[in-house]
């Protein structure tokens, strides 16, 4: 029951004086004896007030409350662009006193950012509006961000901008990464160098990638999930619609976190990799120097070094001897998976965040995930980390690539819910793997669709004014394709929810 509040509570004293009344002015060492028993008899109780973020709490926020007694009034305060929403307990007033307190208790004050009117706008102005055109070499920008929220504003700043992705930079539609010369905490994230802007061209709905990482954070035993921010880019003055704005994947705090200083004498490692074939037509990439191949059951796998590079080891040598120990490291992983055995492949990696993994793939029936885009991950003296989730713009029934926006989705495969690599294939193979899967999905899979299928129409009518003007940019205006697809996502999610519950 909430707190009873602005009430008179009698003083401890005066209730003890009617419990013991005088019989004279001049007390007898036995009615003293039995006033003082009665006050130690009284039970003292801590009370303590947190804030979310967002928000502080002001008053007393640690206090020590005598048994019927009352704590001192405390306030809720919201932060800039944050409104508060309610105590833990349901109360929704921001400012509280609680009364006739019996227990021990321990309360927080919850926020949330206030509603955005509008997307964002990332304006990107490049010297000289000097076209981007490589994905290795930036070009000179500022960059700037106007937003309903102060908090998400961002002055004026200088970055440097290139193409990034594989097939996708060829598109209309450029993605792009950001590297600003100082770190920015976009969006309220840990402050950082790269960022990324997913153009997303192949997916008209826009809300592919969005839906597995807003998702993926009921699913949270990954390495990270990354940001999904919709924003509106305006490049050199051209308005070029949508883009999804996240971190980069990288070993930076905020996000694998995993930077270190590299000694001589190390035998073990952090490392960031991204199994990814498309390493033998990346010409940035060398074959035995920055990724090697293995092979997974009959296929040749590419395993891309994200991170250490070269250039952070003292030494070419060290770094060599740091490439052998990964490639043996792999190899020895992929014959623990391929064994089938699951105490074999639980002693060398985290399974929690393969089930994770796993189950947001199954959700989004990702078919990539076989050859790119699939991170892993390791610290020192920890076993192997899968996440984050990445690259879902081809998936709920994606079967046949078109370099075009996509309407040709296999609806049929809603119900197919299957492994889509290497590991999970071996990992779901044993006993213990699928009760894992299926103890995390009855945990929160259900819920997690429940939940996005509640917010989807109202997100998607936030959306629609910038869906139909991303249209008119890319799409000829085929404003009917977009709403198609948003429909088919839509029913997708909610078919997908039974297939699982049915799989599970």
């Amino acid at each position: 029951m909430p707190p009873i509040k602005n009430k008179l509570i009698p003083n401890v004293l005066v209730l003890l004086a009617l419990v013991f009344p005088l019989a004279s002015c001049t007390q007898t060492s036995s009615s003293s004896s039995s006033f003082e028993s009665s006050l130690s008899s009284l039970a003292n109780y801590t009370v303590n007030y947190h804030s979310g973020e967002g928000g502080t709490v002001t008053g007393e926020t640690t206090q020590t409350v005598a048994e019927g007694g009352s704590a001192s009034e405390v306030i809720a305060i919201p932060l800039t662009d944050y409104q508060f929403t309610a105590w833990s307990d349901g109360l929704l007033t921001a400012s509280r006193t609680d009364e006739h307190v019996s227990a021990n208790l321990d309360l927080t004050a919850f926020f949330a950012l206030k509603t955005e009117d509008s997307l964002p706008i990332i304006r990107i102005n490049t010297v000289n509006s000097a076209p981007i055109a490589s994905d290795i070499i930036y070009t000179g920008a500022v960059v700037a961000i106007e937003s309903d929220l102060e908090t998400y504003s961002l002055s004026p700043v200088s970055a440097g901008i290139r193409l990034r992705g594989h097939s996708t930079q060829t598109m209309p539609k450029k993605p792009y990464r950001i590297k600003f010369n100082d770190k920015q905490g976009l969006f309220g994230k840990t402050k950082a160098k790269s960022w990324v802007l997913l153009a997303d061209y192949l997916d008209p709905s826009k809300l592919h990638n969005f839906t597995a990482f807003t998702m993926g954070n009921s699913f949270n035993h990954t390495s990270y999930q990354p940001m999904a921010k919709h924003v509106r880019v305006i490049l050199n003055g051209s308005d070029d619609g949508i883009y999804l704005c996240t971190q980069q994947v990288d070993e930076k705090p905020g996000r694998v976190d995993i930077e270190w200083e590299i000694f001589e004498s190390t035998t073990d490692y952090n490392f960031l990799v991204c199994m990814d074939n498309w390493a033998s037509t990346d010409p940035s990439e060398i074959l035995n120097e920055t990724y090697f191949n293995l092979d997974m059951g009959g296929t040749q796998q590419s395993f891309v070094i994200k991170y250490p590079e070269e250039t952070d080891f003292p030494s070419p040598e060290q770094y060599h001897v740091f490439f052998n120990w990964l490639k043996d490291y792999y190899a020895d992983i992929i014959s623990a998976f391929a064994s089938q055995n699951y105490t074999e492949i639980a002693s060398r990696i985290d399974v929690d965040s393969l089930v994770d993994i796993t189950l947001i793939d199954q959700i989004m029936n990702e078919p990539d995930h076989f050859f790119t885009s699939y991170y892993m991950s390791k610290r020192i003296g920890e076993k192997l980390m899968f996440g984050p989730t990445w690259d879902y713009d081809l998936s709920l029934g994606y079967v046949e690539y078109t370099g075009q926006p996509y309407v040709n989705y296999d609806y049929t495969l809603v119900t197919d819910v299957h492994f889509n690599n290497f590991f999970c294939w071996n990992f779901g193979a044993t006993v213990t793997g699928m009760n894992e899967l299926n103890i995390r999905w009855n945990e929160v899979g259900n819920d997690a669709i429940e939940n996005y299928l509640e917010w989807f129409g109202p997100y998607v009518a936030f959306l629609e004014p910038d869906l139909q003007s991303d249209a008119d940019r890319w799409y000829g205006g085929d404003h009917q394709m977009v709403e198609d697809n948003l429909e088919y996502l839509y029913n997708w999610m909610d078919q997908r929810k039974t297939a699982m519950n049915n799989y599970y």
